[in-house]
C-alpha cells in the first residue's frame, strides 16, 4: 500500500511528535511493507509575499499553493491512504488532501492536540472537521477518547485507542537504600507549560517543607526567554536555586546519559497522550511518578497508585513523592508495574491493532452486512429536503463517505455479477421515477468514483413532466429516451417502474400484466434486456409479486421486504441515506 504520512514534525532528533512520527513510519515500512511518503503541511512550496490589505492573505495563498502541489505529487505516487499525524492543522490539512484525492483518511491524535482543543475555536474547527471526515481516528489514551466525545459526540464508534510501544526493560529498577539526595528529572525538546513546570517548582517548595532530604529537579529542553524569566523569578522568590536546574536543549545521546543519573522521571503535565520520555525512562529502569493523564498513568493508577499523583495540587504531589521515597518495596512494585504495562504496549500487540485498522479495513467492513443493502432515492437537486428531493450536497457527501470507508455504489445488474464476498462492500443504488436531474446532478458524481446505479422509469412519462403526481407541488421533468440511452452507455442499469405509476394493489390481473409487460417492452427496445422492477409507492402483495416474477428477475419495495435474495428477490427492502449511515456505522 502507498501511504502518505502528513506531519509538521519528523526526525529522531526532534521532540515527542517528531520522534513518534519517525517510529510510526518505521513500523509501517518494516512490519507491513508499506511504502510511506512523509510531507510537511507547512513546507514552503512557492515564495509568497507578505503584506497588503489582508494581514493573513499570505497564509491563505501559501496553503492553496501547497495543497495543490501536494495533490499533484500524491496523484503521481498513486497514494492509497492518507494518515494525518497529529490533530490541529496537521489533521485538517490531511483531511482536505484525502477529500480532494478521494482516498481513505486515518487521523492520529497525539495528546494536547485534542485535550486542549476545546479551549480554542480554530483548533475546535480543525478537530471537528478532521474527525468527521476520517474513516478511523486513533488516539493514545482513554482521556483523549473522552475529549473527542466532548467535541464530536456522534463520532465515537470510529475511535480507537492504540498506545506506542514499550518493548522491554533495558535494566532492572534500582534505588539507593538511604538516599543522601533525590534527583528528579523531566524533559522534552522544547519545554513549556504543557509540561507543568511551574507546578513542579511549587511541588519542590512543598517537599522541602516536609523533609530534610536534599532534592534536585533537573529540566531538559529549550525554554522560550519569557518563560525562562518567569521560572527563574519563581525559583529566586522561593529561594530554591540550588534545587531547580534548567539544563537547556540536549541531543538524544546526552539526554539519555543525563536521564541515567535521575532517581525518578517526573511528569507534571496537565494533558498527555503517551509520553515518549516516560517510556524511555521506564526502559532504562528508572522510577516514574506521573500526573493522572495519558495512557501510562491510566494503566498504572489502578493497582499502582503510588506512582500516579491523585491530582495536580503541589502539596498532595509532595506528599506522594515523600511516601514513594520512603516505600521499602518500591523496586519490587515498579518491576511488577512495568511487567504489567509491557503486556499492553508490547510490539506484537500494537502491530496487531494497527493491522486491524489499516490492512484489514476492508475485511472488517465486509463482515458488517451479510445481505443485499440498497439505498432508495428519487430526485437529487438543490439544497432543500422534501419527500422526494435529496439536496445535491447531501448526496455528494454520502457518496464520498461511502468511498472513504471502503464501500461503493452500483446497479443491481452489477451487484448480481459479483462474488458473494465482494458484494458486501457494495450498496445497490436505486432511483425511482426517473427524473431528468439524474443526468446533471447524479451521474457526474457517481462517475467521479466509478460508481453506477439503477434507475426505475415510467415508460409513459419519458420526456414529460410529473403532472401525473397531483401530490407534488414542484414541477419535475422526466428522463428522455436519449437520457436513458446515455446512462446505459455509462454502465447504469435501466429498470422498470411500470408504465403509468399506478398503485398495483388497485389493479386487475390483466392491468397488472399490462403494467409489467408494456413497460418492459418499451425499455428493451431502447436499452436492451430489463430484469429489474420497482413497485410504485413501494406497494405489493404476494399476488402482485407472483405476477411480477413472470416478467422480472428482481423487484424492489420501499420500506417493506427483506434482504436475503434467495427468498426476498421479488420483495427487496430499501433504505434511506440516514438508515444506510446507521447500518454501516459511519
Amino acid at each position: 500500500m502507498n501511504i502518505v504520512l502528513i506531519s509538521s514534525e519528523f526526525g529522531e532528533s526532534g521532540g515527542g511528535l517528531s520522534f513518534a512520527c519517525t517510529r510510526f513510519k518505521s513500523l509501517l515500512e518494516e512490519e507491513f511493507n508499506h511504502t510511506v511518503t512523509v510531507i510537511d503541511p507547512n513546507e514552503n512550496c512557492i515564495k509568497t509575499a507578505k503584506g497588503g490589505y489582508m494581514p493573513n492573505l499570505e497564509f491563505k495563498i501559501s496553503n492553496e499553493y501547497r495543497i495543490k502541489a501536494h495533490c499533484i505529487l500524491l496523484q503521481e505516487l498513486n497514494i492509497d491512504l492518507v494518515i494525518g499525524f497529529g490533530g490541529g492543522f496537521n489533521g485538517y490539512y490531511s483531511s482536505l488532501i484525502a477529500r480532494r484525492l478521494h482516498i481513505r483518511f486515518i487521523l492520529l491524535l497525539r495528546g494536547s492536540d485534542i485535550n486542549l482543543a476545546k479551549w480554542d475555536n480554530q483548533e475546535k474547527h480543525y478537530i471537528d472537521y478532521s474527525v468527521k471526515t476520517a474513516s478511523r481516528v486513533v488516539c493514545l489514551s482513554q482521556e483523549m477518547k473522552e475529549n473527542i466525545d466532548l467535541l464530536c459526540p456522534s463520532q465515537m464508534d470510529k475511535i480507537y485507542v492504540i498506545p506506542n510501544t514499550i518493548s522491554s526493560l533495558l535494566s532492572e529498577v534500582r534505588f539507593p537504600n538511604l538516599p543522601d539526595k533525590v534527583i528528579l528529572g523531566t524533559g522534552a525538546t522544547h519545554i513549556n507549560e504543557k509540561k507543568g513546570v511551574a507546578n513542579l517548582i511549587n511541588m519542590i517548595v512543598e517537599f522541602k517543607k516536609r523533609t530534610h532530604i536534599p532534592i534536585c529537579l533537573e529540566i531538559i529542553g529549550a525554554v522560550d526567554n519569557d518563560l525562562k524569566d518567569y521560572y527563574d523569578d519563581m525559583v529566586k522568590s522561593f529561594s530554591i536555586s540550588d534545587s531547580v536546574h534548567f539544563l537547556g536543549y540536549c541531543n538524544r545521546k546526552d539526554y539519555h546519559n543525563i536521564t541515567k543519573t535521575w532517581d525518578f522521571y517526573i511528569q507534571g503535565s496537565v494533558c498527555e497522550g503517551f509520553g515518549n520520555s516516560v517510556s524511555e525512562a521506564i526502559q532504562m529502569g528508572k522510577g516514574i511518578l506521573l500526573t493522572p493523564t495519558g495512557y501510562i498513568a491510566e494503566c498504572l493508577r489502578g493497582d499502582y497508585q503510588l506512582f500516579v499523583f491523585k491530582d495536580w495540587n503541589p502539596e498532595n504531589m509532595a506528599n506522594t513523592l515523600s511516601d514513594l521515597i520512603d516505600c521499602p518495596q518500591k523496586e519490587e512494585m515498579y518491576s511488577k508495574a512495568y511487567k504489567s504495562l509491557l503486556l499492553s504496549t508490547n510490539k506484537n500487540r500494537v502491530i496487531a491493532l494497527w493491522d486491524e485498522i489499516i490492512n484489514n479495513h476492508q475485511a472488517e467492513l465486509v463482515n458488517r452486512n451479510p445481505g443485499i443493502l440498497t439505498v432508495v432515492l428519487h430526485e437529487v437537486d438543490g439544497n432543500i429536503h422534501d419527500h422526494i428531493t435529496t439536496p445535491t450536497e447531501v448526496f455528494e457527501r454520502f457518496v464520498l463517505d461511502l468511498h472513504l470507508n471502503g464501500f461503493g455504489l452500483c446497479s443491481m445488474e452489477k451487484y448480481i455479477n459479483m462474488s458473494e464476498t465482494y458484494r458486501r462492500r457494495w450498496i445497490v443504488c436505486t432511483f425511482d421515477d426517473g427524473y431528468a436531474s439524474i443526468m446533471s446532478n447524479v451521474s457526474p458524481i457517481l462517475k467521479k468514483y466509478g460508481f453506477t446505479a439503477t434507475v426505475f422509469v415510467n415508460t409513459s412519462m419519458l420526456g414529460k413532466n410529473n403532472s401525473w403526481n397531483w401530490k407534488d407541488s414542484k414541477v419535475r421533468d422526466h428522463l428522455t429516451e436519449k437520457d436513458i440511452m446515455s446512462l446505459r452507455n455509462d454502465g447504469w442499469e435501466i429498470g422498470s417502474h411500470g408504465n403509468t405509476h399506478r398503485n398495483l394493489l388497485s389493479l386487475t390481473e390483466r392491468e397488472l400484466e399490462d403494467e409489467f409487460s408494456l413497460s418492459k417492452k418499451v425499455l428493451e427496445k431502447i436499452v436492451g434486456t430489463v430484469n429489474t422492477y420497482a413497485y410504485p409507492y413501494g406497494d405489493s402483495s404476494p399476488y402482485t409479486r407472483k405476477i411480477c416474477q413472470r416478467f422480472y428477475n428482481f423487484a424492489f419495495s420501499l420500506h417493506e421486504g427483506g434482504t436475503e435474495l434467495s427468498v426476498d428477490g421479488m420483495h427487496i427492502k430499501r433504505y434511506s441515506i440516514d438508515e444506510i449511515y446507521k447500518i454501516l456505522n459511519i
